[in-house]
């Protein structure tokens, strides 16, 4: 009886040895989970209804950029953390994430700063709301890499919302989100479509630099054309009759 006592307290001792033991790989699977190079816990994309575009909160999202453009310039394996990133994304999107050679292709064709600014959009599809739109573009779209295409296409057209722009300027960062959202087809809360559309029109740096230009291209012209007209009246100017 003692024996078997015994032998009862050594299997329990052992049982809980090993159930604490798996209670600890498992705390330190959660730890590695939230690490950028073991990628991140899942993360589930927010329910709207069909015909109701997702809104987003945009202080999260400058929040989130803000902080994303810091992080990504330390970072020297970007191509390795983005695609592990997007990949994560599309696991949590439940849809298929664009194949290593599709990744390599776009990567290729963007310059470094652009790369940075790849890396950076890439963080906002973390974001619950975000996420519903990656898994609709997804499921509607029959080539894997309708996400990577729609990135791609945002990173050149924000040519000059640059990582050190961004992390400079607070009202950048605004316009950077507000690209994003109107990217992916995300409502601002608080905000009527229109407001928002106004508003992104006013701050758009791409459009001022624009507009200065054309004005200084103007503001030339009209130089040239004076400096031609002067020309002209002074062939009908009449001649000096003496000293002046």
């Amino acid at each position: 009886m003692i024996v078997l006592t015994c032998l009862l307290h050594l299997l329990h001792a052992n049982l809980c040895g090993t159930i604490n033991v798996v209670l600890l790989i498992q705390g330190r699977f959660e730890e590695f989970g939230s690490h950028p190079l073991f990628g991140r816990r899942q993360t589930k994309a927010a329910v709207q209804p069909d015909n109701a575009s997702p809104r987003v909160e945009l202080d999260r999202l400058i929040t989130q950029f803000g902080q994303a453009a810091g992080f990504w310039q330390s970072q020297p394996e970007q191509q390795v953390l983005a695609r592990a990133r997007l990949a994560d994304v599309s696991r949590d999107a439940k849809i298929h994430p664009a194949s290593a050679s599709q990744f390599h292709g776009c990567w290729t064709k963007l310059d470094a700063e652009q790369r940075l600014r790849f890396c950076i959009l890439v963080d906002g599809l973390e974001i619950p709301e975000v996420l519903g739109c990656v898994q609709k573009l997804g499921v509607k779209d029959e080539h894997a890499d309708a996400v990577l295409n729609l990135l791609q296409q945002l990173t050149v057209r924000l040519e000059f919302l640059t990582a050190s722009v961004l992390q400079q300027s607070d009202i950048r960062l605004e316009e950077f989100a507000r690209h994003f959202c109107s990217a992916w087809g995300l409502a601002i809360q608080g905000e009527e479509p229109a407001a928002s559309t106004v508003r992104l029109n006013e701050i758009d740096f791409g459009r001022l630099m624009r507009e200065a230009d054309a004005a200084r291209a103007s503001a030339e012209e009209r130089l040239a054309y004076l400096r031609t007209l002067q020309e002209e009246q002074e062939k009908t100017r009449r001649p000096r009759r003496g000293k002046w």
